[in-house]
């Protein structure tokens, strides 16, 4: 019997503590609580307001980008269009090359020349192609032979422009890379 109220005096002692424990520290507990909810909800705000902004962004831009289309290049559309490039440079390959195509669609293709060489980073691959498959500059196709997101394509483009042995030699070694690839049967049912 001695041992259970024992146990059981143990237990009251316990509970009684922790109460006494809220009781003393109540007031720092629900500000320290009160704390982490308002850097919770600021950090929340602030992650909110930063994908508003990219998204108000891709807005403005997707907007001039159809003012560009309608207008036909309009040399003024295409400098605003262009200003979203130095203004938010996140955004900037992907304008320059948009600024690029819109002009070149527009038949305005000597002045495409300058945002595609602007174009950097992930879509300078497709601005160097779109140089190349225009003529409006000396694009070194070895370097995405060797290894791109669009090699087949690229020896493809090198099969197209090239002549006499060099045009057998990158035909072979399209066969041995891309064997499967519809572009390399393209060319087999051309030469027959």
């Amino acid at each position: 019997m001695s041992r259970k109220k024992q146990k059981q005096q143990i237990e009251e002692e316990a509970v009684d503590k922790m109460d006494l424990f809220l009781a003393n520290n109540y007031k720092k507990l629900l500000s320290g609580l009160a704390v982490l909810l308002v850097v919770f909800l600021a950090g929340y705000a602030f992650k909110n307001m930063n994908q508003s902004k990219s998204s108000m962004m891709a807005n403005k831009a997707g907007q001039l980008e159809m003012l560009v289309m309608l207008s036909q290049g309009d040399k003024e559309q295409v400098g605003k269009f262009l200003e979203i490039g130095d203004e938010y440079p996140k955004f900037g390959a992907y304008v320059n090359l948009k600024a690029a195509e819109l002009l070149i669609s527009a038949d305005k293709r000597d002045e495409a020349a300058a945002p595609l060489n602007n174009v950097e980073g992930d879509l300078k691959e497709l601005a160097d192609g779109l140089k190349f498959d225009t003529g409006l500059g000396d694009v070194n196709q070895e370097q995405y032979l060797s290894g791109s997101k669009m090699t087949a394509l690229w020896y493809y483009r090198a099969y197209l422009a090239a002549d006499g042995d060099k045009k057998q030699e990158i035909m072979e070694a399209f066969k041995n890379k891309y064997p499967e690839n519809e572009l390399y049967k393209q060319i087999e049912r051309w030469n027959g």
